[in-house]
């Protein structure tokens, strides 16, 4: 996440109400009604955001916590949501869906396999303690997949 990160929030604010007046626009315009497949669609929402968590150090805990430039972004990210609009369709939720620890080296040995990284093995060039973040990739995205699923519903 960066500072460039907020400025997306702008960006798709933008997108979802000039996307929906497109879509409109283009239905109105069509000159056979009835060539318009009968499918179900609604205006699009923002249903919340997913970040990937850079470096993190630990504390005197033993806790896993971001470092202060990256949490300095991190906490204006709620307050750029409601600025532009997006947090209509999140009324008491978190606005955050989940986050992608730093996965390192896996995910371009990811993209060079044409592999998902939850299934890079010792053959894709795995070795040592990644394996066990090959396994916890695979938790990682499935607790962001199933949270997304649910607020798509």
């Amino acid at each position: 996440m960066d500072i460039f990160s907020l400025k997306a929030f702008e960006n798709i604010a933008r997108w979802i109400d000039d996307w929906w007046k497109d879509w409109e626009s283009g239905l109105a315009n069509v000159k056979r009604k009835e060539r318009i497949p009968r499918l179900f669609y609604s205006r699009p929402i923002f249903i919340g955001y997913v970040t990937q968590q850079y470096l993190a150090k630990r504390d005197s805990d033993g806790q896993r916590r971001a470092v202060s430039a990256y949490e300095q972004i991190r906490k204006q990210i709620d307050q750029v949501i409601i600025a532009n609009g997006l947090a209509d369709s999140l009324v008491d939720m978190n606005f955050e869906i989940g986050t992608v620890q730093n996965l390192f080296s896996l995910v371009p040995m990811s993209q060079s396999h044409n592999t998902p990284i939850f299934e890079l093995n010792a053959g894709d060039g795995v070795v040592g303690a990644h394996f066990s973040k090959v396994k916890e990739s695979k938790l990682i995205f499935m607790s962001v997949a199933q949270e997304l699923l649910e607020r798509a519903r």
